[in-house]
């Protein structure tokens, strides 16, 4: 994955979410991308390799789905993973992801099992895959089980429940969460929040609206105290 293609830097980023260095993956793993005009709009790769089995993951441009792209580098990685003798190739989707599941089946997969799965993530692989009542009950539910059993030691639920509430269009809820995973000491400077929820600082005015000034002030008053304790 070399080259100045655009959408280069975010595919090894990809690639290094599952696998450990690009070097185990250029031994090991493989896959396709459709370019065009210089830029990666859509590209299928094998997420893990294990013996004679593989599994295999889907991404396109939001601009260019619905032109078969997916499906077609899909079944291109999958006949890849064959010619190399492998002996199985697998799909995993999430139930609610309706776009992965018709991509898979168009590109031959059949679906043979289904089992539940518990994370400490709100239940989806994009949030449009969700509506946002859906967000919305499972902030509350988040909620009531602080109130059960309170994060001791982290934060970080406290920052899944403010993305749900984000999502489901609550900024006043979302907000208490991060003051509340600010207060238990784990959220501490703004550039810890940008990496847990790059989204959020896509707004580019989010630093000047004043709802979210306290949160980002705290922030900064505790990283800059925390920089300080260390100099």
């Amino acid at each position: 994955v070399e080259g100045d293609l655009e959408g280069a830097s975010d595919l090894r980023e990809n690639i290094l979410h599952f696998w450990t260095t690009m070097e185990a993956y250029d031994r090991d793993g493989f896959g396709f991308a459709a370019v065009q005009d210089s830029k990666i709009v859509s590209h299928s790769l094998t997420d893990h390799v294990v013996g004679d089995r593989c599994e295999i993951g889907v991404s396109t441009d939001p601009d260019h789905r619905l032109k078969g792209l997916g499906a077609y580098v899909a079944t291109r990685t999958a006949n890849e993973a064959f010619s190399r003798g492998l002996k199985a190739v697998g799909w995993m989707s999430w139930a609610n992801n309706a776009g992965s599941i018709a991509v898979s089946l168009k590109a031959g997969f059949t679906e043979t099992c289904s089992y539940d799965v518990y994370i400490n993530h709100w239940p989806a692989e994009n949030p449009e895959n969700m509506t946002a009542e859906e967000f919305r009950a499972f902030a509350q539910e988040y909620e009531r089980q602080f109130v059960e059993r309170p994060p001791s030691d982290s934060g970080y639920p406290h920052v899944v429940a403010a993305t749900a509430w984000a999502l489901a269009g609550d900024g006043a809820a979302c907000r208490k969460q991060l003051h509340d995973a600010i207060d238990v000491g784990w959220l501490r400077s703004q550039q810890q929040l940008r990496e847990l929820w790059p989204e959020l600082f896509e707004n580019p005015g989010i630093s000047e609206n004043e709802r979210w000034m306290p949160v980002l002030s705290r922030l900064e008053a505790i990283n800059r105290s925390d920089l300080e304790g260390h100099g």
